[in-house]
Parts: structure tokens; C-alpha cells; sequence
């Protein structure tokens, strides 16, 4: 009985000198919040590919429940910042929590917009909206780019890499026509855009940057022109697009 006690003494005394890792902590929630997003994202893309507003529905269902999980994880890294403060053997964590702190507003965004997202696209397929054939394989990518992020916060370096490959997507989405055949279609390419601004966000870029660092949803006037001149009477006009939080 005594050596029992003195054993949960000790325990106790080990756990307040030298505590849990705080980005070790923060590491796990991000990544149970990252195979979330991206795992939406991927899934939304399969159900585009199969035309499958049911499938849509599914992940619209699993992401109004992602809240628990978002709140797990600004909650860790609170606990972790006064960690990080208090205990000197954790102090060096302070500069490496930051990174974590600046996706975690963003990614939540991120989450939302993909919510928004999911409703969207299962309107759009229920209505047999027409979407842009490239929008699956831009929302795998944007999936490969959530899956960087996590890779690089892990491994303490700056998302560079992350940055680099929303821009990618970003592109081939851009390069494309916006048309649509209806509103929800519309919405569907506007969040896909919103989505990007929160991933480029939470690499560390401020909003203003991270729209700046997307490529135009038009050529300029000029240029536009002169395609005008050259295309097929069809393909003369292109859909404006706003981007928007929900």
C-alpha cells in the first residue's frame, strides 16, 4: 500500500517538473484536424468523379461534426503556450508552438469553407449542374497540400512547399473555363478559391498575400481582349467569380 502511494507520489511529482511535450500535443491534434480536412477534400473530389450527391451528403454530415475536433486542438495549443511558459523545460517549444498558432485560425476557415463546399456540390449534383471537368483532381491537390502542411509544421520549417502546391492547384483551376450551369456551380468554384486563401493563410501568409499569391480568376483587360479577338464566338465570355467566407 505504501510503496503503491509513494509510486503515485513520485508520478505526480515526475508530471509537474517535467510536463507533456507541448508540440507533441499540438502535432497530434493537427493531424487528427488535417486527415479531416483532407480527407473531405479527397472524398468531395470522388464524388464529383462518380456523380454521387449521396456520397456528398456524407462528407457534408462527417464535417458538422469536425467542431470537437477544432476545439481539441486550439484547446491543446493553449495549454501548450502556458506550458511553454512556465515550464523551463519547455521553453524552447515557445518559437516552434507559433507556427501551430498561425494555422489554427486559418485551418478552421478552411473547414468551414470545405462544409460550405460539400453543401454545394451535392445541390449542384442533385440540380445536374454542370461543374468544370478539372475541379476533382484541384481538390485532390488542395488534399496533397493539407497533407504538406502537417508534413512541414512536424518537421519545424517553414510551409514553403505547402505554399507552392495550393498556387499549383490554384493554376490548373484558373487556367481553366469558370463556367457553370448554375448558382450552386458558382458557389462550388468560389469556395474552392476561398479554401485556398485559408490553406496559404495557415502557412504564415496574411489574407491580402495569400490573395495576391493566387493567379488572377481573369487576364487582364488588354490581354483579354485580344484572346476575344482570336477565340470562337462560343468561348468569348467568362463567368465572373467572387470569393467570400460563410
Amino acid at each position: 500500500m505504501i510503496d503503491a502511494l509513494t509510486g503515485g507520489l513520485v508520478g505526480l511529482a515526475v508530471a509537474a517538473l517535467i510536463p507533456a511535450n507541448p508540440v507533441t500535443v499540438a502535432q497530434r491534434q493537427l493531424k487528427v484536424l488535417t486527415n479531416t480536412l483532407g480527407g473531405a477534400l479527397r472524398d468531395l473530389a470522388g464524388a464529383l468523379d462518380e456523380k454521387d450527391s449521396v456520397k456528398a451528403a456524407g462528407v457534408l454530415a462527417e464535417l458538422r461534426t469536425s467542431q470537437t475536433t477544432i476545439d481539441d486542438y486550439k484547446t491543446a495549443l493553449l495549454t501548450g503556450s502556458e506550458i511553454a511558459k512556465i515550464a523551463p523545460i519547455r521553453w524552447r517549444a515557445k518559437d516552434e508552438l507559433k507556427r501551430y498558432q498561425t494555422a489554427a485560425g486559418p485551418v478552421d476557415y478552411a473547414i468551414r469553407n470545405t462544409r460550405v463546399l460539400a453543401r454545394r456540390i451535392m445541390a449542384a449534383l442533385k440540380a445536374d449542374e454542370r461543374i468544370p471537368d478539372g475541379v476533382p483532381d484541384v481538390l485532390k491537390h488542395y488534399a496533397d497540400a493539407v497533407d504538406c502542411l502537417k508534413g512541414e509544421l512536424e518537421k519545424n520549417k517553414e510551409p514553403k512547399l505547402t505554399r507552392e502546391a495550393v498556387r499549383d492547384a490554384a493554376r490548373v483551376l484558373t487556367a481553366r473555363r469558370l463556367g457553370g450551369d448554375g448558382f450552386s456551380s458558382k458557389v462550388v468554384l468560389a469556395q474552392i478559391r476561398s479554401v485556398a486563401v485559408d490553406l496559404l493563410q495557415a502557412t504564415g501568409l496574411s489574407r491580402s498575400e495569400s490573395m495576391e499569391a493566387l493567379p488572377p480568376l481573369s487576364p487582364p483587360a488588354d490581354a483579354k481582349a485580344r484572346a476575344e479577338e482570336s477565340a470562337p464566338v462560343r468561348d468569348r465570355e467568362d463567368p465572373s467569380e467572387r470569393t467570400h467566407r460563410p
